[in-house]
This record gives C-alpha cells, structure tokens and sequence, in this order.
C-alpha cells in the first residue's frame, strides 16, 4: 500500500500531503534526469513539472510562497514516505552522487540569484 502522510503547517490553510513514489515513477524521474541536460531550467522543470506532482499536494505557486523551513518540513516528510527509496540509494553507495548533484543545484541556483539581482551602476 502506497505510504503518504498529511499534516499542517503553520499559518497555512491547506493541509500538506506527501505520497510515495512508485518504483516506475522513480525510473522515470531517473530518465529524465539522465538525458544530459544538467542546466538549472532542466532541473527547475524535472521538478516542478514532474517530482512535485508525483511526491505531493502542492503546486509550484504554493511551494515558492513558502519559508525555507516550511519547505524543509515538507522535505523530511517526503524522505519519511519515501524511506525504503532513501534507504536503498544508502546500501547501493548512490547517496554520496545525489549530494553532488544537490551541491551542484544550490551552486547553480545561487549564481542565478546572483547575476539576476546584479544592478548596473552608472560609470562616470
């Protein structure tokens, strides 16, 4: 039976749910984000358009409006359903690559922020 879990946060009206992911929907997350394109837009668009529907209740609008503890609450609930998948990347030695990969992300994602919010200055 598929594990999901629903909770509430704070200051929020709707209540969160995370499900389980299926072992063909995690082949097919594997997939896609194998086929090579590793740029932020990719990777924005693996999770908004794919991991964020399968895994949860939330839409892309509700994640962006919250804090990034909320965002992490809602995180280790999804590792709670998903523990088995978690687990299993741990005995196979994947965990140390999906760190990688999340280092790269966060790199990615604060040079985005950076040359985005970049102002120019007048020069004399």
């Amino acid at each position: 039976m598929r594990k999901q879990r629903k909770f509430k946060i704070e200051g929020h009206e709707k209540s969160v749910e995370v499900y389980e992911l299926s072992v063909r929907q995690i082949i097919g997350l594997m997939e896609d984000a194998s086929l090579g394109d590793s740029s932020l837009p990719a990777l924005k668009s693996l999770f908004v358009d794919k991991l964020l529907p399968l895994g949860s209740n939330l839409s892309y609008e509700e994640l962006v409006d919250m804090y990034p503890s909320e965002i992490k609450e809602c995180w280790e609930k999804f590792r709670e359903v998903n523990a088995s998948f978690f687990d299993g990347l741990d005995t196979m030695g994947l965990t140390g690559l999906i760190n990688t990969v999340k280092v790269a992300i966060i790199k990615d994602f604060s040079n985005l922020l950076v040359s985005s919010s970049r102002q120019d200055t007048p020069t004399s």
